[in-house]
């Protein structure tokens, strides 16, 4: 059987444009002889809230979800039309399907190209050659940010306020140095952010990173909270290992050590403050 031609590029986010920091997230494929798109991603991505503190998860989840469901509508209608991309490689499927060619923190590398014998072995060899090193940590479900975020949705599930009016969604807090997507927010007299800290890491060094680089934000975040009548409500995770308790005591005084309006809540303490959260709104 005649080897087919196929081209492929990686899709890569970019954290700091200055650092050039760059990770892959995802690849996307183009088989023209049998008018095939697809788009392969990492179920887990806590490999990257790992390195940086500030990473919203969730948001670069969707980013991809949709990519991979971009993938299975242009393939379906090459079915029904096989001249959709006769004149097209995968440079004019990304600017016309995926992402034009700006400044933003997602980009896709440039076009390769190969030969295969059978698509779906060429996506497993891909995918263990990029994409592998998300599978690393399998073996424990580490409880980082998208963990804590899905852990206070369960709670609140629980308490069947869940869909109360008082409970925002995709709250972004805006100012003129920085901006913040929080996942969760809710109201009484005053707006409370839920900030999910995930200090469940491997190492000291990124314990006190992400402690230190929270620390900041809230400093920046300050004035903008008093004005709107804002409160952090930090929800943070202990890391698994006992070696590193004495770290994670020791951040929890950083992160303590701000003006901004805030409380800590430790993740293990979650529902006394489902029970505090719940209470306020009925009672509202």
């Amino acid at each position: 059987m005649n080897k087919q031609p196929f081209q492929y590029s990686v899709l890569r986010y970019r954290h700091s444009y200055f650092l050039a920091e760059e990770v892959n997230v995802g690849i996307l494929f183009y088989f023209p002889a049998v008018g095939r798109v697809e788009f392969l991603y990492p179920s887990r991505l806590q490999r990257i809230s790992g390195l940086y503190p500030d990473f919203n998860i969730n948001t670069l989840r969707k980013f991809l979800h949709a990519f991979e469901k971009q993938a299975e509508k242009l393939t379906k209608r090459f079915i029904g039309n096989s001249d959709l991309f006769e004149n097209a490689g995968l440079q004019a499927i990304i600017e016309d399907f995926f992402l034009k060619e700006d400044a933003t923190a997602l980009f896709f590398s440039e076009i390769k190209k190969g030969t295969y014998d059978n698509v779906d072995q060429i996506l497993r060899y891909y995918q263990n050659q990029y994409l592998s090193v998300y599978d690393k940590d399998a073996g424990r479900n580490r409880k980082d940010e998208e963990y804590i975020v899905n852990k206070v949705e369960e709670g609140l599930k629980a308490t069947n306020i869940n869909h109360s009016k008082d409970i925002k969604r995709e709250y972004t807090l805006e100012t003129p140095y920085l901006s913040q997507q929080f996942d969760l927010a809710w109201q009484n007299e005053t707006t409370h952010l839920v900030t999910p800290i995930g200090l469940d890491l491997k190492r000291k060094e990124s314990i006190e990173r992400k402690a230190s680089t929270w620390r900041g934000r809230l400093e920046i975040f300050q004035a903008k909270a008093k004005e709107d009548n804002l409160a952090f409500d930090l929800i943070i995770s202990r890391p698994e290992d006992r070696n590193l308790f004495r770290t994670y005591d020791n951040v929890l005084k950083i992160l303590e050590d701000n003006k901004a309006p805030k409380k800590l809540y430790e993740l293990e303490n979650l529902p006394t403050y489902i029970e505090h959260l719940s209470s306020n709104i009925r009672n509202k």
